[in-house]
């Protein structure tokens, strides 16, 4: 399974379930690497994936170190985020 792969189906998770407080952090850790990987393999998302990391580093602005006040917002943010990259 690719990364493209993996990311579209936490994609779709997103909202149905957002993610506790602890695995919202790991995700918002590993989105780089992930959109890294997508470059590579699709090249043609470049912009998807420049907005994604733009929207990415807003949403990490947000958060006060240490506090996540509310984890649907973060998700509903995230999922927005990369929207773009899966047509939605």
């Amino acid at each position: 399974m690719t990364s493209y792969e993996r990311l579209r189906i936490l994609h779709r998770s997103l909202l149905r379930q957002p993610p506790s407080e602890a695995a919202l952090r790991k995700l918002l850790a590993s989105l780089p690497a992930y959109l890294d990987n997508i470059i590579r393999i699709r090249p043609a998302l470049e912009t998807e994936i420049d907005y994604g990391r733009q929207q990415l580093q807003r949403i990490q602005r947000r958060i006060a170190p240490g506090q996540f006040a509310n984890t649907e917002a973060i998700a509903q943010g995230l999922h927005e985020a990369l929207a773009p990259l899966f047509g939605s």
